[in-house]
């Protein structure tokens, strides 16, 4: 929250418009206070306790205005922050009460004037002691109340943060354990997947010889065809061969045959003429012997 905003949270519409105007953040008017009670050498001895109460304060305020909360924690650290506001009136009232006295103990405070001024330093350590104290009960009650809030909202945030890592604990257990399966899942299906590679590589080897016992077997085949296709060449040229042979033979048969034939067919006309001589000569015998 910026100072602005803080002041219009801590003080809201009921703060009055010159209250609203000279609003300063209490961390500034710890310093002007702790700057007042320094300056001053007589006074600050006396009023160490203030000014360490006053640092512890301080502190306390940074460290607040540091945190950087959760959404959950937002509205309990504003509601802490708030309170640690509220103790921008008793600071504001008891440095107007000193403010007075500023030219002799502020910073505008020379040397050649502490002897000037020591009337009125006495009457400041005098007059104001009470409401020291009174300034110093009510810094202690905010500073307790402001530290024991501080505790709780730390309590509760480290609480939180340990039941935040609990559940994310046990997320990531369960997305390890989850995980695991998976992984024991692929390892599995890898493992049956190599099995199945393993068959699958030795059918295909398998198939591999076959087909390489089949290609020799073909080849041999081939062999073979070629070596008889070049038998029946040769017995097909036998046979052209044998068939003109044949044929020259036969033509030459047939030729022989035919000349036989007629051979035949004169010898059958000689034998016949000849048996018709006979008979002849042997009717012309019988007639010579009549």
């Amino acid at each position: 929250l910026s100072e602005d905003s803080e002041c219009a949270t801590t003080l809201g519409t009921n703060c009055p418009q010159s209250a609203r105007a000279s609003w300063q953040h209490p961390g500034q008017l710890i310093h002007k206070i702790t700057v007042e009670l320094q300056e001053n050498g007589e006074a600050a001895p006396e009023y160490q306790h203030l000014l360490l109460e006053l640092e512890a304060l301080d502190r306390a305020l940074k460290q607040l205005h540091t945190l950087q909360p959760a959404k959950h924690e937002l509205l309990q650290l504003n509601a802490i922050r708030a309170i640690a506001l509220s103790c921008q009136l008793p600071l504001q009232e008891f440095l107007g009460k000193i403010s007075k006295f500023e030219h002799r103990l502020g910073v505008t405070n020379a040397r050649d004037q502490r002897f000037r001024g020591l009337h009125r330093r006495m009457q400041w350590r005098l007059a104001y002691k009470d409401d020291v104290k009174k300034l110093r009960s009510k810094l202690g009650s905010f500073f307790t109340t402001i530290s024991l809030l501080l505790m709780t909202q730390t309590v509760s945030s480290v609480t939180a943060a340990e039941h935040e890592r609990d559940r994310t604990a046990c997320t990531l257990q369960e997305s390890i354990l989850a995980h695991r399966r998976l992984i024991e899942d692929v390892k599995t299906d890898v493992g049956l997947s190599l099995a199945e590679q393993k068959k699958t590589k030795s059918q295909l080897q398998n198939q591999a010889d076959s087909i390489n016992d089949l290609h020799l077997k073909s080849k041999h085949i081939s062999s073979q065809l070629q070596e008889e296709h070049a038998l029946v060449q040769e017995v097909k040229s036998i046979t052209v061969t044998t068939e003109k042979a044949t044929r020259s033979i036969l033509s030459a048969a047939t030729d022989t045959l035919t000349q036989a034939t007629l051979s035949l067919l004169t010898l059958r006309d000689l034998t016949v003429q000849l048996q018709n001589l006979v008979a002849s000569f042997t009717k012309f015998t019988i007639e010579m012997r009549e």
